[in-house]
C-alpha cells in the first residue's frame, strides 16, 4: 500500500473515532451491550476451565489405582464404610501379585457433626505405612500439621470449603464434637482438626483423614479387618491384568470382592461435566450474539440518522467501499471498547469468586481471555455489516431531492 493509501486509512480511522463519540449515550449503550456479553463469557468460561482442571487433576491422581472392596459395599467401598470387612490376609495376598507396586488397607467410617447430625461426612483411616507415602493426605498438609494422636484428624480442603457454606468452616487447631455409634446408643466424640490437606484428588479432598485405629473405633471394625484395599499398579497399562488376577484369586473367597477402577467411576461425572460445558458455551454464545445485536441495532439507528452525511461523502468522491469501511471501523471501535470492558468486569468477578467463594474453581488464562476478546470483537463487527450495507446504499441525488 502506498504512503498516500496509508494516510487515507489513518485519516478514516480518526474520522471514525470522532463519529463514534458524537453521541456518547448511544455509544455507551452499545459498549455496555458488548461488555456485558463478554463479562458473562469470561466468567462462565473461567468456571468451565476450572471444573475441567479439577477433574483432570483428579483423573491424573487416580492413574494406576485399583480399589478392592467387599462385593456388598456401596460405591465400591470408596466413600463410606459398608459391606463385609476384608481380612488382613487379602492384603498380604494382593501385595504378592505381579504388577502391584503398593497395597494398603483402608478403613472407612463416617462422622456426623454434633451441631448438624443429619450431615454425614466421610472419614478415611490410614495405617502407619500409608501415612508415610509421599502422595498421602498426611504429606499434603497446606495448613496446620498431621495428626499424631488417636483423637486428631485432618480435613480435606474441598470439604472444608463446602462446610463453610453449610454450618461454618472447620479450621486447623480447633476441636469439634461428632456423633458416633456406641452399640445401640449414640455418643459424642471430641476430635481435634490439626491440619488441612489438599492432594488434588477430589475424592480424598472431600473427606476427613486420620489414624486407622480411630476409624476402627468409629466404625467398630476389628483390628485385623479393612473396609477396602487401595492398590497402586506399577503401570496404568497393567490395570486390566492386575484386575483379572485379583478377581481370579478371590473368586472363591469369603467374603467375595469387587475390583473397582476409580477412574471408571468418574466417567459419568466427566460426561456430565461435558454437558455442563456445552450449556455454558451455549449461554456464552447467546450473550455474545446479544452484544453483536446491540451493535447492529444502535449502528442501524445511527446510519439512518446519517444518510445525508453519507450522501455528502459520496458526492465529494467517497466510494461505496469507503462508506462500508467507515461504518465497520466504528463498529470495531465499539466492539473493542465493549470487549475490554467485559474482560475487566468478568475478570474482576472471577477473581472475587476465586478469592472469597471457590478458591480453585476459577481458571483465568491468556488463551481464555483472548478467545473472549475475539468473540466480542467478531460478533460486534458482524453486527455492523448490515448498517454498513445500508450506508452504502445512500444515493446523493435521492437524498438531496428529499431535502
Amino acid at each position: 500500500m502506498s504512503p498516500l493509501g496509508i494516510k487515507r486509512r489513518v485519516d478514516m480511522l480518526f474520522f471514525a473515532l470522532r463519529n463514534v463519540w458524537r453521541k456518547k449515550g448511544i455509544s455507551l449503550l452499545a459498549i455496555l451491550g458488548v461488555g456485558l456479553g463478554c463479562a458473562l463469557m469470561t466468567f462462565l468460561f473461567a468456571i468451565s476451565a476450572g471444573l475441567n482442571a479439577r477433574l483432570e487433576k483428579t483423573f491424573s491422581g487416580l492413574a494406576g489405582r485399583v480399589v478392592v472392596s467387599p462385593r456388598d459395599a456401596i460405591f465400591g467401598g470408596m466413600f463410606f464404610s459398608s459391606g463385609t470387612p476384608l481380612p488382613a490376609g487379602y492384603l498380604d495376598a494382593i501385595r504378592q501379585m505381579p504388577g502391584v507396586l503398593h497395597a494398603y488397607g483402608r478403613v472407612a467410617a463416617s462422622l456426623r457433626p454434633a451441631d448438624d447430625p443429619n450431615l454425614i461426612l466421610p472419614f478415611n483411616g490410614y495405617t502407619g505405612e500409608e501415612t508415610a507415602r509421599p502422595g498421602s493426605p498426611f504429606k499434603k498438609i497446606i495448613a496446620g500439621r498431621a495428626p499424631v494422636k488417636n483423637n486428631e484428624i485432618i480435613i480435606g480442603k474441598r470439604l472444608q470449603d463446602s462446610l463453610g457454606f453449610i454450618n461454618g468452616k472447620m479450621t486447623a487447631g480447633h476441636s469439634y464434637r461428632f456423633i458416633v455409634p456406641d452399640g445401640p446408643r449414640l455418643e459424642q466424640l471430641t476430635l481435634t482438626v490439626t491440619g488441612v490437606f489438599e492432594t488434588g484428588n477430589e475424592i480424598s479432598d472431600t473427606s476427613f483423614c486420620g489414624p486407622a485405629d480411630l476409624a476402627r473405633k468409629i466404625a467398630r471394625f476389628p483390628p485385623d479387618k479393612y473396609s477396602s484395599i487401595d492398590v497402586q499398579v506399577d503401570s496404568p497399562e497393567r490395570i486390566p491384568a492386575v484386575e483379572k488376577e485379583i478377581t481370579a484369586h478371590f473368586r472363591q473367597g469369603n467374603p467375595p470382592v469387587q475390583v473397582v477402577i476409580p477412574r471408571d467411576l468418574l466417567n459419568p461425572l466427566r460426561e456430565t461435566l461435558d454437558t455442563v460445558n456445552k450449556f455454558l458455551t451455549a449461554v456464552s454464545l447467546v450473550a455474545a450474539l446479544a452484544g453483536g445485536l446491540s451493535i447492529a441495532i444502535i449502528m442501524s439507528a445511527s446510519v439512518l440518522e446519517r444518510m445525508r452525511e453519507f450522501a455528502v461523502l459520496k458526492a465529494v468522491g467517497w466510494r461505496g467501499r469507503h462508506i462500508v469501511m467507515l461504518v465497520l471501523m466504528e463498529s470495531l471501535i465499539l466492539s473493542l471498547c465493549g470487549a475490554a470492558l467485559g474482560l475487566g468486569l468478568g475478570g474482576a468477578g472471577a477473581v472475587l469468586v476465586r478469592r472469597y467463594v471457590f478458591p480453585d474453581m476459577i481458571v483465568l488464562n491468556r488463551s481464555l481471555m483472548a478467545a473472549v476478546a475475539a468473540a466480542g470483537i467478531i460478533t460486534g463487527t458482524f453486527g455492523g455489516l448490515y448498517p454498513a450495507w445500508r450506508a452504502k446504499q445512500a444515493a446523493p441525488a435521492d437524498i438531496f431531492r428529499q431535502g
